[in-house]
């Protein structure tokens, strides 16, 4: 029997996924890394991009905002502040989200409060597209 670890991917207002997995991959500000059992305990931040479960055979993709990692030997939490299943995205509707708060953050100072919200819609629009794009290549 392979040894699994628990996954969950939870934001303020969802548990959106919660299962026993043998792998994920998610995007921590340092770049992107791998887990599997029995993983050393750490902190990381998180930011917008693709978090895989499993290996490429039987892979789900989730697009996550911004957010923590908490990784330990039996159990990995994201929290994070949104999250979208592959299956769930619409290409379109995050083509208007990518276009809007690019307006918006265009000329706007980095010291504005606003600022990196606006910036993590961006990039989590533009990797829901990248993701998008991927699916359609296969």
């Amino acid at each position: 029997m392979a040894v699994s670890f628990q996954l969950d991917i939870v934001t303020p207002e969802r548990l959106a996924f919660a299962e026993e997995v043998l792998f994920v991959t998610v995007p921590g500000q340092e770049g992107v890394f791998g887990v599997l059992p029995r993983h050393a305990p750490l902190l990381s931040a998180v930011k917008p991009g693709v978090v895989q479960v499993g290996d490429d055979s039987d892979a789900q993709f989730f697009v996550v905002s911004g957010g923590y990692a908490e990784v330990l030997p039996t159990r990995v939490t994201l929290l994070v502040d949104d999250v979208i299943a592959r299956k769930d995205i619409n290409k379109e509707e995050m083509e208007m989200v990518r276009g809007k708060a690019s307006k918006q953050l265009a000329g706007m100072p980095p010291e504005d409060a606003e600022y990196l919200f606006l910036k993590n819609r961006v990039q989590f629009a533009d990797a829901c597209l990248a993701l998008c794009r991927q699916g359609e290549a296969r």
